[in-house]
């Protein structure tokens, strides 16, 4: 029913999430390191806009690595390894199945509020029957009403 789009759409996802980044020039290049990464002084703000010395530092040298025709990703590869994974702004991107799992799970939540909102509304339109919960509910009433009737002097 609404899975078939779901499992048309799995190929075209899979590869949107296997997609990288357009070439960049060196400048674009170490301007993405920086904003992914943390300034490891304080973890406040990412290396683009933190102003301390090591910020600066830190920038400068990637600058300069990325200039020398080291890829982005080995640098901020380096940059994780020397100061743990805490220093992403960011968390590292994971399988392109993930993609794939979020997608099924939300098709899955959907089928399954359809199905329920139907079943509620099949439910609505049956007629009540007579000894239903509201029925008994309604008896209850009447029998304590006439009890307590009865307890008044």
């Amino acid at each position: 029913m609404l899975s078939l789009p779901l499992v048309a759409a799995a190929p075209m996802l899979a590869a949107a999430c296997a997609q990288r980044e357009p070439t960049q020039t060196p400048a674009s290049a170490s301007v993405r390191v920086q904003r992914r990464l943390l300034a490891p002084c304080c973890w406040n703000q990412t290396l683009d806009i933190h102003e301390s010395e090591l910020a600066t530092a830190l920038r400068a040298e990637i600058s300069d690595r990325v200039r020398r025709g080291e890829s982005a990703d080995a640098v901020e590869r380096d940059m994780v390894e020397r100061y743990g994974e805490r220093v992403r702004a960011t968390p590292r991107a994971r399988d392109p199945l993930a993609g794939i799992a979020v997608a099924v799970a939300a098709g899955s939540a959907l089928i399954g509020a359809v199905l329920l909102a139907r079943g509620r509304k099949i439910a609505a339109s049956q007629p009540q029957v007579e000894g239903t919960v509201d029925a008994r509910a309604e008896s209850y009433d009447e029998r304590i009403e006439r009890e307590l009737r009865e307890l008044d002097p």
